[in-house]
């Protein structure tokens, strides 16, 4: 049986096949050695590619020829990820991949991997198949195939919805497995003084905290611009690891919020659903209480009554009668 060849892509269409933008002045690693296309492009894009990483720098894109290198190569590579990959960086590499099998195949002077073997390879990373071709060479059930990797970010799910809207209910029936930061146990440490905090921020809080009000203090701590120092007392009990944030945030600075953990390093998500409440604020309540108390009935949430009286003058049908015949008998 006649050996099996890797044929390589043609530059154009493997470069196109990677799929990723070079923006300007990018810090790029290229490993690939058989052909220097991929460096070539980069140039283009006024972009800076080293050949071999350099101690301390970090790179926004690592290109790998996979079919140039063997499996533990391959897993040395991947390693870079965790120490020479920038925080937003992507690992893009191509190549022939058989669907067969777990192990890599050598071909004359190529090595072939599984799908399953690269998978696998990835497990500990953030990873995305971009596209296949059909192989370009006589390998059974080969493709060429394109991935992107990056690395795996810890994710914040962000439950900032007003008091009484369930917050702490969804925290403790779906995220049983994960860390939460509760905003009214925070303000309470920050209050008593076992978080060390701001003075601005620490005066604001101590003044104002009381469970029952927590919407109306935080909404005047982010007014006063002390929402910024909230969130990072958030992240540093967070940790940069997976967690929950259970804590009212005025729905104008969610956005705010939303930026600040996605540029710590987190994929943050901002669940938001809407829900009946069954709290009603501090001073509703003292209106509602006081009219209790005083026996008179009054709607300050309304501007009309629910029930509307048809104040018009209703004509009797005795008058109406009368009239009737005054007028005829004249």
């Amino acid at each position: 049986m006649s050996p099996v060849k890797v044929v390589p892509l043609a530059d154009d269409v493997y470069l196109e096949n990677l799929n990723i933008d070079i923006l300007q002045y990018a810090q790029v690693l290229d490993f690939q050695s058989s052909s220097n296309a991929f460096t070539r492009y980069c140039h283009f894009w006024n972009a800076t590619v080293d050949s071999q990483p350099v101690d301390g720098k970090t790179y926004d894109v690592i290109h790998i020829g996979i079919n140039e290198l063997e499996q533990s190569s391959f897993s040395d590579v991947l390693a870079l990820v965790d120490h020479a990959l920038a925080p937003n960086g992507v690992l893009v590499f191509g190549g022939l991949i058989s669907q067969e099998g777990n192990a890599w195949k050598s071909i004359d002077d190529h090595y072939v991997p599984s799908f399953g073997a690269i998978k696998s390879h990835l497990s500990d990373h953030a990873w995305k198949l971009i596209g296949s071709l059909e192989g370009q060479a006589s390998l059974p059930r080969s493709h060429y195939m394109f991935f992107h990797v990056s690395r795996m970010k810890p994710t914040a799910f962000l439950l900032l919805g007003s008091p009484g809207a369930g917050k702490s209910t969804i925290a403790r029936r779906y995220f049983k497995a994960l860390p939460v930061v509760q905003g009214d146990q925070i303000y309470k440490a920050i209050a008593d003084g076992r978080i060390e905090v701001s003075v601005a921020l620490y005066d604001a809080v101590s003044k104002e905290f009381d469970s029952c009000r927590i919407l109306r203090m935080t909404v005047l701590l982010f007014e006063q611009g002390l929402g910024d120092e909230i969130v990072d007392v958030w992240l540093q009990h967070a940790k940069h690891s997976d967690v929950v944030v259970d804590s009212y945030v005025p729905p104008k600075y969610h956005k705010v919020v939303k930026a600040r953990f996605t540029r710590s390093g987190y994929v943050a998500i901002d669940l938001q659903w809407d829900m009946a409440k069954t709290m009603c604020s501090k001073r509703r309540a003292s209106e509602l209480v006081g009219s209790f108390m005083s026996g008179k009935k009054t709607r300050s949430n309304s501007s009309q009554s629910p029930i509307q009286v048809d104040t018009k003058p209703v004509l009797r049908r005795s008058a109406f009668v009368a009239t009737f015949r005054r007028l005829f008998s004249r």
